[in-house]
């Protein structure tokens, strides 16, 4: 996968379905199709493996060669600017429409998402294009957030371990008795006396977090936070 492709498809799922009605075709257990760039002048054959893998092949038409300089970083110049922008136009609206994101790991960060979205009907933002694994659920009423999904290093939280863990921030009233749970942690990035930290592996039941996660929402409904400063 070349570096445009594989910027702009990582950590993303196709979907089957949307290839489909977006005018992709079945071959063998891969997706084709074939697109105009640049008024005809040139043919892009994109392929997308059942794995999510993207291969494509820009075809200079009238002579029927391969053009690959639109993928050489510093080449520069008003015709391969023309070209890269419009590949890479290509490409992002066939990640948009036929392709989930699949930024979180964990089976329980899964079910998490999940659950919000089917109680609350909120979807995870992406709000930091930096930061692919980075996201936050928002209440609609206020527009507050009340959760944030992160992937960091497991010794920035806890001293001493190694590896990457999936977190979730959350909401917490200062005077519950949840505050002073030692199995949460104070809020990664966040006020840490009004946010706490979950780890998402599993040492709090997910179950529990639901409640969590139910309490932040209400914490982040404007008409709450105003009785609070009363």
């Amino acid at each position: 996968m070349d570096y445009i492709a594989e910027e702009i498809f990582k950590d993303k799922t196709p979907d089957s379905k949307a290839l489909l009605l977006h005018g992709f075709k079945r071959k063998g257990s891969a997706f084709v199709r074939e697109y105009e760039i640049l008024g005809g002048q040139f043919a892009l054959s994109v392929k997308i493996s059942a794995a999510g893998d993207v291969s494509t092949k820009l075809t200079e038409k009238e002579f029927g060669d391969e053009y690959t300089l639109h993928l050489v970083p510093n080449a520069v110049g008003d015709f391969v600017g023309k070209i890269r922008d419009a590949y890479k136009k290509i490409l992002l609206e066939i990640a948009e429409e036929c392709f989930e994101r699949n930024a979180f790991k964990c089976e329980q960060t899964k079910k998490i998402i999940s659950h919000i979205s089917k109680k609350y009907g909120d979807e995870p933002q992406f709000l930091w294009e930096k930061y692919s694994d980075s996201a936050v659920f928002r209440r609609k009423s206020s527009g507050k957030w009340y959760g944030v999904l992160l992937t960091v290093g497991k010794d920035k939280l806890i001293p001493g371990t190694s590896g990457k863990v999936e977190i979730l921030d959350l909401r917490i009233d200062p005077s519950s008795p949840a505050a002073k749970e030692k199995k949460y942690l104070p809020g990664y990035h966040m006020n840490k006396s009004r946010w706490i930290t979950v780890i998402l592996d599993g040492s709090v039941s997910t179950r529990e977090i639901y409640k969590l996660i139910d309490a932040s929402y209400e914490l982040a409904d404007a008409k709450t936070s105003a009785r609070r400063q009363h």
